[in-house]
């Protein structure tokens, strides 16, 4: 994408940047904290901009920090990861190109990948999962764990093998 054609209404793109990750943005441990929109849902910063063809998209601050710096966005099938795990730096220094899967190992190398029932969507507790595993050996039913956690029958088969949960471990 040129440079020339990735700007925000009324302003360059290089303005509306520094406007919002100019130098007063930097943090000690040298991010540069983006200081406009930032997406909900995961904490990135947001930056619009007007396409070569008129229209308008949204488009990640740390991106217009790499395309600043590096004059291009990272080929097709290749993504932006952030070393510093800051979501909101647009620092380009703080930024290396990878696939999906190397974002994916980062996360999970660094303890950023919530599991249990620190998930939003979890419906079972580390407690719950060691009383419904006890109370397997001890003869009880599937489905009437199942239906006692609110889960699903599939789910709990798969708790009780340890497939899921996998960090609660086993004990024999």
């Amino acid at each position: 994408m040129s440079l020339a054609h990735w700007t925000t209404l009324g302003k360059t793109w290089e303005e509306h940047f520094d406007m919002y990750c100019g130098s007063n943005t930097v943090d000690a441990s040298g991010c540069w904290l983006w200081g406009g929109a930032i997406r909900k849902k995961d904490g990135y910063g947001q930056i619009l901009v007007l396409l070569p063809d008129g229209t308008q998209a949204i488009r990640s601050a740390h991106q217009a920090g790499w395309l600043r710096k590096h004059g291009s966005l990272p080929e097709r099938g290749l993504v932006l990861r952030h070393k510093c795990d800051n979501a909101r730096c647009c620092n380009p220094d703080h930024l290396e190109t990878g696939t999906q899967r190397d974002n994916v190992h980062d996360m999970i190398a660094r303890g950023r990948n919530v599991r249990g029932e620190a998930s939003k969507n979890s419906k079972l507790t580390t407690a719950k999962v060691i009383e419904a595993r006890a109370a397997y050996k001890a003869g009880k039913k599937i489905r009437e764990l199942a239906v006692e956690n609110g889960v699903s029958t599939t789910l709990m088969s798969k708790v009780l093998r340890g497939e899921r949960w996998k960090h609660i471990t086993i004990t024999a």
